[in-house]
């Protein structure tokens, strides 16, 4: 079996781990030699990547077996994720509010 995953154009690809079989990534593209699955067998494929841009990203993965396959519409799935921009925020006081000449003001 193996597990094709096309990483969106906004992200820097971190590191891929799998329960079975191994994964390479080369210019974007994660394929995954994951071996045979039985009819109950569950195999996890987590890839960690990072967005370079605020927006809605896409990610698409396939699987495909030397097996026959009676439905290949359940091969491909995706989701996407908001990617945002960190807020920050600031706040500024001064002690005391009303300061006097010659006197110290505190800012924090």
């Amino acid at each position: 079996m193996t597990v094709t995953d096309t990483l969106p154009a906004d992200v820097v690809f971190g590191s891929v781990t799998s329960s079975q079989g191994g994964c390479t990534e080369v210019s974007g593209v994660v394929i995954c030699s994951l071996g045979t699955l039985t009819n109950t067998g569950v195999i996890t494929v987590a890839i960690v990547v990072t967005p370079t841009a605020a927006g809605i990203i896409t990610n698409t993965v396939s699987v495909a077996g030397n097996e026959p396959d009676p439905n290949t519409l359940d091969n491909t799935d995706w989701v996407s994720t908001v990617v945002d921009l960190a807020d920050v925020s600031i706040t500024k006081e001064a002690d005391p509010p009303l300061g006097l000449v010659g006197q110290d003001i505190t800012y924090t």
